[in-house]
């Protein structure tokens, strides 16, 4: 099995619009929301290529839980550290006439020492039984 790390998941939500500017109001033409973060896509890789694979790392409130769901329903299984704070959300503005792409990254959630000790033992445990 091969264990992925992911210290600072996030919802990432694509906006597709026409003509983006700033200072203006935009309608979004279609909305894309996936977990995202560099080990959640990882992990989504391996898993494609029928291999073994669990996430592990920090996630918290509605936007974790979201987290959980996406992968519960893409059969990517999952051992999280609970947070208090509220996993981020990551946006991209998506102008379909420009091309350009537009990011907004939220801050990660504050982390405790008593959540960093709990994922440090429970990074411990799926080490034992991951291969990579």
């Amino acid at each position: 099995m091969i264990l992925s790390v992911n210290l600072n998941a996030s919802m990432d939500k694509a906006y597709v619009v026409d003509d983006f500017r700033t200072g203006t109001v935009t309608r979004v033409k279609k909305v894309i929301s996936t977990a995202g973060g560099k080990g959640l896509n990882v992990a989504k890789v391996i898993a494609s290529l029928k291999q073994d694979v669990i996430v592990t790392g920090f996630v918290g409130g509605f936007t974790g839980d979201f987290l959980e769901q996406v992968l519960t329903k893409q059969k990517i299984p999952y051992q999280f550290t609970h947070v208090h704070g509220e996993t981020r959300t990551c946006i991209n503005i998506i102008d379909k006439v420009s091309n350009i792409h537009t990011e907004l990254l939220e801050p990660g959630p504050y982390v405790s020492k008593k959540e960093v000790e709990e994922i440090f033992r429970l990074y411990t445990r799926l080490t034992r039984r991951s291969d990579v």
